[in-house]
């Protein structure tokens, strides 16, 4: 899940997070674009599929391709939250749907 590799290093280090904060990396990550999101329910369900991919190395079961995309999902919103932030100049800006769709 290289996916999530990228979104992980992207967070620690956009968010200025400490050693000790880098453990939260995904409740952090969250914050940042739950406004673009339905609910946490999946996003920890995929969260925690990274983790057990980054710990284990090997699952006893293949992840789906809803699974990773999911995750391609996450990591660009959160890329595309950095992208706003720079153009405006605001770096707590939070993207959100847009209201009238």
């Amino acid at each position: 899940m290289h996916f999530q590799n990228a979104f992980k290093i992207s967070v620690i280090g956009n968010q200025n997070l400490k050693q000790e904060e880098g453990a939260q990396w995904q409740e952090i990550a969250y914050e940042q674009i739950y406004r673009m999101l339905k609910g946490k329910e999946i996003f920890n369900e995929v969260m925690n599929l990274a983790i057990n991919i980054e710990l284990e190395k090997e699952l006893k079961r293949r992840v789906t391709l809803t699974e990773v995309i999911g995750m391609k999902q996450y990591c660009g919103l959160y890329f595309q939250t950095l992208a706003a932030r720079q153009q405006s100049n605001d770096n707590d800006l939070l993207l959100q749907p847009n209201a009238l769709s």
